[in-house]
This record gives C-alpha cells, structure tokens and sequence, in this order.
C-alpha cells in the first residue's frame, strides 16, 4: 500500500517539475531560518545559566551621544551603584583595555573599588 503511495507521489512530481522544485526550495529555505531562529534564541538565553543565581545577574550599558552602546561604565559607578542601591551584593567589571579580558570584581570587603 505504501509502495503505491510512493509510485503515485513520484509520479506527479516528475510531471510537475518546476512547481516541485519551487516548492523544495521553499521549505529548505523555511527549514534553514527555522534552525537559524531557533540557534540564535538558545544562545540568548543561555547567558547566566551557569552561575548559581543567574536570574539576579544584570549589566550596566553606556548610551553614547552619536546612539552607540557598550556594555563598559566608569570604575567610579561600581562604588556609586552599591551606595544608592543596597540590595547589590556585588559588583564587577569588565576590563577590556588588553586582549585577554579580566573580570575585576569589589565586593562588601573590598576597601577601594579596583581600576
């Protein structure tokens, strides 16, 4: 019964053969943006997974005059960010002068914030 179906389906395929390839461009097109779209949501909502509170986690952008952003703020704001809001535990920045990145963290013991 299933051999007839396959006869019957090929057949009509290889009659139309513009429109049967019209429409399997078609679908691998909506396939690939499909899994595009699916790739690019898993990795947006990956960040902070790894970390134990993960969902307390946030990030202080600048917004420039000429509409740029960046994910950097001043040194100073890390101190001024604990003083006006006290549910912050900690703070840390990220130092991206040199290639290899470092994370610089100041915590409640942490006298000075580190540059």
């Amino acid at each position: 019964m299933f051999r007839s179906y396959f006869t019957v389906a090929s057949r009509n395929l290889l009659k139309r053969k513009i429109s049967t390839g019209v429409q399997i461009i078609g679908l691998a097109i909506g396939l690939a943006c499909c899994i595009l779209v699916a790739l690019y949501f898993r990795r947006e909502l990956s960040y902070d997974r790894g970390f134990e509170h993960g969902d307390r986690i946030h990030r202080v952008v600048s917004d420039f005059k000429d509409g740029s952003r960046a994910p950097t703020a001043p040194w100073v704001y890390s101190s001024l960010l604990k003083q006006e809001i006290p549910e912050i535990d900690a703070v840390s920045r990220l130092d991206a002068k040199n290639s290899p990145c470092i994370v610089k963290a100041m915590d409640d013991t942490a006298a000075v914030p580190y540059l």
